[in-house]
């Protein structure tokens, strides 16, 4: 008898201390394991319903689709899972293993790196760890792993802690409290760049067939159709070189054979502006760029597939409420631009209200690239006073109303009396030190001033461009 109890409770210290075990073991693995994975992805795990519509690519699509603003502006219900440096054959991987936990009604496919002819790029690893490492180990993600990654390296993306456990000295306060991100993966980069020069090719010349790229692109469509998902291929809009011309045209081919919609935007003017919607000069669209390609894409979508609007739908409620937290966020960002060009590239928001005050005389309206970001903030109207403003060098405020999808201008006396009636006299005083620039934006969800800056002239960048610096307070 004395011998069973005993048995028992070795039995017990046993299972206590393989609990035990297990609970430090994720305790650590959580601190210990990189973060950038899951506030990117983490949430589209976390999220109860069905996505509608799901997003994937490179860095050319987390830069240039924001899920928010379609929620926003079409109800749509999305994530965008598009990781940087990927190569088509990781994003066919991280497709099959999203669809294990959400089956859209449409995936888009941003098909940059189509003539890629590797299945990843070796000197950018960690980016592969980006995108596959929130993902749970299932059987999809051995296999993913198995075809892309090298033998001896394939226990890091197994078993992750083997890679992170040594990260002591690397850790900060922000391992152990986190949130995820409330961009939905979408990725807000602020910059604006002065472009590369675009190549123009007939369509005729294209990229070769036989390539990596390809063959999984492929894969890619042949896997959404076996699952009745309809997919839409895209090639987002930047300053592209030659050989990326040649890969857009190569597309429609593919598209054709498939019988999928393709919009290539290298093919299409007026969306969007490279001299203002850039943000370096070769590759990726800023915060204005991204919004018109998502309103574009918003439209597409909304005439073309059968996704809901799901808005009004009480199970999506809890959307309301993430883009007030994004909205919050957008502002944040505002707020901390120092430069004036990077101020203004993020004011393009159909969500927010401003007002732009320069004064008279000042070298920003005698500036071609700075006049462009000005006129840009407005996205319904031409600023038709604004040339006058510029010949006569007078004081000029323009405002954009998207409540009612407005924009008024003002010039000289009129101009400063505005300002002053918006501002309720706490503007920056009269006298020679007054700024050139000063802005103020309103929330339009609450009606709130959530942003006064103002702004001085501080010389002129490499390419000749005025700058302008943010006034301290």
């Amino acid at each position: 008898m004395k011998i069973q109890k005993k048995g028992f409770w070795n039995f017990i210290s046993i299972i206590v201390f393989i609990a035990c075990f297990i609970g430090i073991y994720m305790c650590l693995n959580a601190v210990f394991i990189r973060k950038d994975t899951y506030i990117k992805n983490g949430e589209f795990l976390n999220e109860e319903n069905n996505f509608d519509v799901l997003f994937f690519g490179n860095s050319h699509a987390f830069d240039a689709i924001y899920p928010m603003e379609l929620w926003n502006q079409y109800g749509i219900f999305s994530y965008n899972l598009a990781g940087a440096s990927n190569e088509i054959a990781v994003s066919y991987w991280e497709i099959v293993n999203a669809l294990d936990y959400s089956e859209p009604e449409l995936v888009v496919f941003d098909c940059t790196a189509l003539s890629s002819n590797v299945k990843v790029p070796q000197k950018n690893m960690n980016n592969i760890h980006k995108s596959l490492d929130f993902f749970p180990l299932t059987l999809n993600k051995i296999k993913a792993v198995n075809d892309l990654i090298e033998p001896d390296e394939r226990i890091a993306f197994l078993w992750m802690f083997s890679l992170y456990h040594s990260r002591w000295s690397e850790l900060t306060e922000e391992d152990f409290k986190w949130d995820f991100a409330s961009d939905k993966g979408a990725e807000l980069h602020v910059g604006v760049a002065v472009p590369n020069e675009k190549a123009v090719l007939d369509k005729s010349e294209k990229s070769p067939m036989d390539t990596v790229g390809v063959e999984y692109l492929r894969k890619i469509i042949e896997s959404c159709q076996e699952r009745d998902i309809e997919i839409l291929l895209t090639y987002v809009p930047f300053p592209a070189n030659e050989k990326k011309v040649r890969e857009a045209n190569l597309v429609y081919d593919i598209a054709e054979e498939y019988q999928v919609n393709y919009i290539n935007f290298l093919d299409m003017d007026g969306i969007v502006d490279f001299d203002t919607d850039c943000y370096d000069n070769y590759s990726h669209l800023n915060p204005s760029g991204a919004r018109k390609v998502t309103e574009y894409l918003g439209a597409y979508i909304q005439e073309k597939y059968k996704i809901k609007d799901r808005r009004e739908d009480a199970a999506y409620a809890s959307w309301h409420e993430d883009y007030e937290e994004y909205t919050a966020h957008k502002i944040s960002v505002i707020n901390k631009q120092e430069s004036l060009d990077r101020a203004l590239a993020l004011l393009y928001d159909k969500n927010l209200n401003t007002y732009i005050f320069i004064k008279q005389g000042s070298e920003i309206l005698q500036d071609e690239r700075m006049v462009k970001l000005i006129k840009n903030v407005s996205p319904y109207a031409e600023l038709e006073k604004i040339e006058t403003a510029i010949r006569q060098k007078s004081d000029y405020l323009f405002a954009v109303n998207n409540d009612l999808r407005d924009v008024e201008e003002y010039l000289a006396d009129k101009a400063f009396e505005k300002l002053g009636a918006v501002l309720e006299n706490s503007m920056h005083n009269v006298n020679e030190e007054m700024p050139d620039v000063q802005i103020i934006t309103i929330n339009r969800l609450t009606g709130e001033i959530v942003n006064q800056s103002a702004y001085v002239t501080d010389g002129y960048d490499e390419y000749g461009n005025i700058v302008a610096e943010k006034v301290k307070e």
